[in-house]
């Protein structure tokens, strides 16, 4: 059994989709990262929003934080 499959296991016992991670202690592979750091992918897509606005030129930046899925994996250079 892949580790990934104990942590979907895991996962459906602890909530399922509404159980949360920890930035800093997550699993960098978490394929929803979006709602497991950010609560929701509504909260998410808000939060994006503002950073949009304060951070236009993507200047802060870096892996799973706000705005990262609009970068290559290695962070260097935009793919939206």
């Amino acid at each position: 059994m892949l580790v990934t499959e104990k942590v979907d296991i895991l996962q459906t016992i602890a909530g399922g989709s509404q159980s949360g991670a920890y930035i800093n202690e997550a699993d960098p592979n978490e394929k929803y990262w979006q709602q497991k750091f950010f609560g929701t992918i509504e909260n998410y897509n808000e939060l994006k929003s503002i950073k949009n606005k304060v951070d236009p030129n993507g200047i802060f930046v870096c892996n799973k934080c706000v705005g990262s899925d609009d970068w290559s994996d290695d962070l260097n250079c935009r793919i939206h």
